[in-house]
């Protein structure tokens, strides 16, 4: 389970940065089988197939990364296709904190489908499960 997730306000969604773009993120190579089998099960191919899909729509400037405001979106449409509820903004923020594994201000596609599969494992406090 991970532990301290509840949001601290560290992130603001829509806050200006100055800090440099991003280079390119390269894309996860894995095929959607090999993510799902990854996943314990938590997710099918088609899922991974459709999650990919919403993930380069919501990625504005085809970076391969999805910035702080994105993420939201991502999550946002995520949650009305599941019919789930959204996520407080506290626990918002607090996933992106915990996906942005590398610290780099944003989330590539691995680091999101990381994220996804400790959601659909309930293992994420405030989302999903």
């Amino acid at each position: 389970e991970v532990k301290g997730l509840g949001g601290g306000g560290f992130f603001s969604f829509g806050r200006k940065t100055k800090s440099k773009p991003l280079p390119p993120s390269p894309p996860d190579e894995r095929t959607p089988e090999e993510v799902a089998e990854a996943s314990g099960g938590v997710l099918t191919a088609e899922e991974v197939v459709h999650m990919r899909e919403l993930f380069n729509e919501t990625d504005a400037d085809k970076s391969g990364h999805v910035d702080e405001k994105e993420f939201e979106g991502l999550v946002k449409k995520l949650c009305k296709e599941d019919k789930t509820p959204v996520p407080k903004h506290k626990d918002l923020l607090a996933a992106f904190k915990e996906a942005d594994s590398d610290g780099g201000g944003a989330v590539c596609m691995e680091e999101f489908t990381s994220l996804y599969i400790k959601v659909k494992k309930g293992e994420v406090k405030g989302l999903g499960g």
